[in-house]
């Protein structure tokens, strides 16, 4: 790393407010890609992933990070950095396990966009559909929403707030439950058997 990125990344883990911010953010960011390209990962294990990645990063200035102030900000370029390389360990660790990673596109694009996310995802919603595109995106929004109604208001209410990116804790507390373990379970539960219900219904292979 160039010196003054190493710089840079003593000044935001000195300031502890700005730090707190950034963390913040890159953990609900990261928990959220989580529930959809790996959901059986564990709430340790996404975690620790987490803060070992942005420990070699920010602290041991492993890897090859390195930002143009003048496309963007060290959080910005810094949470682009750390999330992909977040993501590649634990895909990694599950991997060697002999799970299997199922990769949704919309949120690798996301991720993988970096910086400039927010236009170029504008860019994609405004390219047009066809005719056959629009009723197929049509149906199967409409497929999902009776999938949902099919589910629990628990269930349907636990789902909602892990895709926008609340952790298992986080989710207990609001919903209460047994434990978080049995919070992973409801939305691993929710995720299949909407999938199932969408893919039958659809006629679509799973």
């Amino acid at each position: 790393m160039a010196l003054d990125v190493l710089d840079d990344l003593t000044a935001l883990r000195d300031d502890t407010a700005r730090f707190e911010a950034f963390y913040t953010t890159l953990r609900r960011r990261f928990h959220r890609a989580c529930r959809f390209s790996a959901p059986w990962a564990s709430e340790d294990e996404i975690e620790g992933t987490l803060t070992d990645t942005l420990i070699e990063v920010v602290l041991e200035r492993r890897g090859r990070f390195a930002f143009d102030p003048s496309k963007s900000t060290l959080e910005e370029a810094l949470a682009a950095y750390v999330l992909a390389a977040a993501r590649n360990n634990l895909m990694n660790a599950l991997s060697r396990r002999g799970l299997e990673i199922k990769l949704f596109d919309s949120v690798e694009r996301l991720e993988a966009l970096g910086e400039g996310v927010e236009a170029r995802l504008a860019h994609e919603r405004e390219r047009p559909m066809t005719p056959e595109q629009e009723a197929h995106a049509r149906e199967r929004s409409r497929v999902m929403e009776r999938c949902l109604q099919r589910l629990t208001a628990l269930a349907r209410q636990t789902l909602a707030l892990a895709l926008r990116g609340f952790t298992d804790q986080e989710i207990l507390t609001r919903l209460g439950g047994a434990s978080a373990v049995s919070v992973r379970r409801r939305i691993f539960d929710a995720k299949s058997r909407v999938a199932d219900c969408a893919s039958q219904t659809l006629g679509e292979p799973q």
